[in-house]
């Protein structure tokens, strides 16, 4: 009598485990939003930096790209892409202000991933109106 009403037990409780599973997996997640379209724009290699003329910082119309003022830039990465271009890896971060920086080189790719998945403050120090930069410092605070 005993052993039949742990057989009983079991089969509930498997069944209540099924039911939740079943349960859990029907919930649909929610998507992240698509990617922007592929740049087809031509890369530099190296640092560098471009203002577009809209607060969304997606724009890549050459028009709408302005010079960019020497000395140090604060931005919030928005979102960060990764292409490539004639063997070189570019990291573009999409700042929340309209200004959008990229990189080929590795170790800066390095240093700003992190702030890239965080939204933390990332400053950069533009040296030329060409929108070339040489220093990027990161901050543990948004």
């Amino acid at each position: 009598m005993k052993k039949r009403s742990t057989n009983i037990l079991a089969v509930m409780v498997l069944s209540m485990m099924a039911s939740l599973m079943a349960t859990a997996q029907t919930n649909l997640q929610n998507l992240p939003p698509e990617p922007p379209a592929p740049r087809s724009d031509n890369f530099q290699v190296g640092n560098g930096a471009e203002l577009s003329a809209d607060s969304s910082g997606m724009s890549t119309d050459a028009a709408t790209v302005q010079a960019l003022s020497v000395g140090w830039h604060h931005i919030h990465p928005k979102n960060c892409g990764l292409y490539y271009s004639s063997g070189h890896p570019y990291l573009y971060i999409y700042g929340k202000e309209g200004v959008n920086f990229f990189t080929t080189n590795t170790v800066d790719q390095a240093v700003i991933n992190p702030a890239c998945q965080s939204g933390n403050w990332l400053a950069f120090y533009v040296y030329s109106t060409s929108g070339a930069w040489s220093e990027v410092y990161t901050f543990t605070y948004k």
